[in-house]
C-alpha cells in the first residue's frame, strides 16, 4: 500500500509502499531530502487511494455482480468533466 508522508522541518512530501504493518517505519527516520531525523509524519492531507486497480475491481465485481459497472458508470457521470475514469 502506497502512505504519503512529509517532513515538518523542509516540507518535502514523499511516499513510500509498505506493508500495513510497516507502514509507522518512516516515522522518526531521517527526511529523504533534508536528511533531519525525527520530524517525519504520516500525512492525510492529500490521500490519494493507489491501489492495484485491477485486484479490487475483480474483487468488487465478484461482490457485487454485474452491479458494479452501474456503479463506476454513476460515479464517472456524477463527477463530470472532472471524471479521469477510463470506463
Amino acid at each position: 500500500m502506497i502512505y504519503q508522508y512529509v517532513c515538518e522541518n523542509c516540507n518535502e512530501v514523499f511516499c513510500v509502499d509498505l506493508s500495513i504493518s510497516d507502514r509507522e517505519v518512516p516515522i522518526g527516520e531521517k527526511c529523504p531530502k533534508c536528511s533531519t531525523k525525527g520530524k517525519v509524519r504520516r500525512d492525510y492531507s492529500g490521500i490519494s487511494f493507489v491501489y492495484d486497480t485491477v485486484s479490487v475491481h475483480k474483487r468488487a465485481e465478484r461482490k457485487m455482480g454485474s452491479r458494479w459497472g452501474e456503479v463506476l458508470r454513476g460515479i464517472h457521470k456524477s463527477a463530470g468533466s472532472h471524471s479521469k475514469m477510463e470506463i
